[in-house]
């Protein structure tokens, strides 16, 4: 479960003790007493913080070198000069988030939303895949050497969209963003309404389990593994939120948008539904947190 998604995050993977532990928050989550498994709730959080602590001097020199300056990027998208948004999201959900606009004709997805909303002649929302991906904004694989080809676009980026997942590489980027203040600061995590799982059929990659188990296992592990404390999955409302580095809590947010429409019927029927939508506007609005906060606008 839980323990085999560490094995690419190397200072708690391969640390025996911190796998022992997880294992037995792992059975306190099904089967111990509430007011037990607190207290190993507790625990677990208290060792997590010594094993992340940064180690000596190459820690320090990990933490400077993933500072917010800018750097110059070899790439496409750095030669065109265009402000970077990137996206950041496991292929397991990849297009698959979708939701019926205002009129409640067809279904978007959030990339496509997403791209529309933030895509201009001054910046560009990158998304993190693999090669073969055809749809969805601008496109970055890194191939094997994930972890140092995203270094220079979490740096570089304006802002960091996060749909925060429990795969192996969203797990890394969690915690790498969790322990840098300068990283939280620019993040925006998206927490979609469950009933918005609507994947088209014969995905690539798909979940090996329920949408909605999923996504409880996404907030438990970073509420009591990385200490970043996501509100509870809802069916119909979703949200953006960004996090206080200091305590892990909510430090701002902003709900996904719920639309009313009320049908009118040949036979003098009404029916009024609520579903949950976004449109550029609100992805802008919402992206308008992380540019606030960091005094852009």
């Amino acid at each position: 479960m839980w323990t085999e998604w560490l094995r690419l995050i190397p200072r708690l993977g391969a640390n025996l003790e911190f796998r022992a532990k997880l294992r037995a928050f792992e059975h306190g989550y099904h089967s111990l007493e509430k007011a037990e498994h607190d207290a190993k709730c507790r625990e677990l959080e208290r060792y997590v913080e010594e094993v992340l602590k940064p180690a000596g001097k190459g820690g320090e020199e990990r933490q400077h070198d993933i500072r917010d300056d800018r750097e110059a990027l070899s790439n496409d998208l750095a030669k065109a000069q265009k402000d970077i948004y990137l996206y950041l999201r496991s292929l397991r959900v990849a297009d698959a988030i979708r939701f019926p606009n205002e009129d409640m004709v067809g279904l978007r997805s959030f990339e496509e939303v997403a791209g529309k909303a933030i895509d201009s002649d001054h910046r560009t929302l990158a998304r993190v895949g693999y090669a073969g991906e055809q749809s969805g904004p601008a496109h970055i694989d890194f191939g094997k050497d994930w972890q140092s080809g995203i270094v220079p676009f979490l740096k570089s980026a304006v802002a960091i969209i996060s749909m925060p997942s429990v795969t192996p590489s969203c797990l890394e980027e969690s915690y790498l963003i969790r322990n840098t203040k300068e990283l939280l600061a620019k993040t925006l995590f998206v927490l979609p309404p469950l009933c918005c799982y609507q994947p088209l059929p014969d995905r690539l990659y798909p979940l090996e389990e329920d949408f909605v188990t999923f996504q409880h296992k996404v907030v438990a592990f970073h509420r009591e593994v990385f200490g970043l404390h996501f509100p509870d999955p809802m069916v119909r409302e979703g949200c953006f939120v960004m996090m206080d580095f200091e305590t892990g809590k909510v430090v701002t947010s902003r709900p996904w948008k719920i639309v009313e429409m009320t049908l009118h019927y040949k036979s003098g029927r009404e029916a009024t539904h609520k579903f949950p939508s976004l449109d550029e506007r609100d992805i802008r609005a919402a992206v308008n947190l992380v540019l606030h906060a960091r005094g852009f606008i």
